[in-house]
């Protein structure tokens, strides 16, 4: 297992190059892998298992998560015919925001006591996919603290129509808390407690890009900073006519307490897209994953298309939804669609069982 940090380099940036097969015997390796604090790249020996032509990395950010103020800027290359296969060791944790900041975790040009962006955990990553190569993000879910603000962009880059990528986004409402419980008799007890929707602000844009054009792109916003904002009402009785309190964060993404969305394109993983076809126009199947016994989960599935006429090859790509009251059953479903659409294979079984 390689853990790579490169002191002295701007704080929170990482570069990572995935070398072609084509140039290693058959073997890709890393031939650039660096990282400042306070963000962490680990990459694990393959195993057995798994492809040649695949390389492993982890994305980490030193104690365990992100403080008010980290920047993280991550710049990727996944060279001709390789596959690169991103993961994280649990969810993302984003803290709340907080007076000052973590030491060296602001640029020369970033002012602590000023500026728009003072308090915000910023996350960016920049991934060229050559050609045949393959890109499967695959993270834990980032959890949101109460009072955090989150800002994270992802612009992943094929070059040319032999290129594929597997982007996935989840988020849950927060975290679950250990408090403490004293009866009236003095006895002591262990209880949890949950923030729901209690974060500041969550913001995500993902996009792929093939040929110069912008061809899947996702945002999402929320926005916790309703205050005591309300909105006019003309359908309130006289003595409370006026205005209503606009709905809560939490009152409009209640009861689901996990959200998802899969950015899906790529002659690596048309396998994965039909599958996902058959499912989507299965109305037994459709009304079973709403109803599971563990927990309720939507999902929608729907098809992107890309005209051939720069390449005469057309590809098509898919972008997958999924809302889950709990994150275990969110996971399950995504997990058991990869694998319908055969991703294992391309990650090798050894390594497919260390997911989540």
């Amino acid at each position: 297992m390689h853990v790579t940090t490169t002191p002295g380099s701007s704080p929170g940036h990482g570069l990572l190059v995935l070398s072609s097969p084509l140039a290693n015997g058959g073997r890709s390796r890393f031939s650039s892998l660096s990282a400042s604090y306070p963000l962490k790249l680990l990459s694990p020996s393959p195993l057995t298992s798994t492809p040649e032509n695949l390389g492993t990395c982890y994305v980490l950010a030193y104690g365990g998560g992100l403080v008010a103020g980290d920047e993280i800027s991550l710049d990727i290359v996944v060279q001709a015919g390789a596959g690169l296969l991103l993961l994280t060791q649990g969810s993302t944790k984003v803290f709340r925001v907080r007076p000052g900041l973590r030491p060296l975790s602001l640029g020369p040009q970033r002012n602590p006591g000023s500026g728009k962006d003072h308090g915000k955990t910023i996350q960016r990553q920049h991934i060229r996919v050559e050609q045949d190569g393959y890109l499967l993000l695959l993270p834990n879910a980032v959890q949101p603290y109460a009072s955090s603000s989150y800002h994270q962009a992802q612009r992943v880059t094929l070059q040319g129509h032999g290129s594929s990528v597997v982007l996935l986004d989840w988020f849950t409402s927060g975290r679950s808390l250990s408090v403490s419980k004293t009866s009236t008799r003095g006895i002591v007890g262990c209880g949890k407690t949950k923030e729901e929707w209690e974060f500041e602000r969550y913001s995500s844009l993902n996009e792929v890009v093939l040929d110069g054009e912008v061809i899947m792109r996702e945002r999402t916003v929320l926005d916790n900073d309703n205050g005591d904002e309300t909105i006019p009402s003309t359908e309130t009785p006289t003595a409370a006519k006026g205005t209503i309190p606009i709905p809560t964060l939490a009152d409009r993404m209640r009861p689901y307490q996990t959200y998802a969305t899969m950015l899906i394109y790529g002659p690596h993983f048309q396998t994965l897209l039909k599958a996902l076809q058959t499912l989507s126009q299965d109305p037994s199947q459709t009304q079973f994953q709403a109803q599971r016994p563990n927990g309720t989960l939507l999902w929608s599935f729907s098809l992107v298309g890309k005209s051939a006429s720069r390449s005469g090859d057309a590809q098509q790509g898919g972008v997958l939804r999924v809302a889950g009251v709990e994150t275990e059953v969110v996971g399950e479903f995504i997990r058991g669609v990869l694998e319908r659409g055969g991703v294992e294979r391309l990650v090798g079984k050894g390594l497919w069982e260390r997911i989540w």
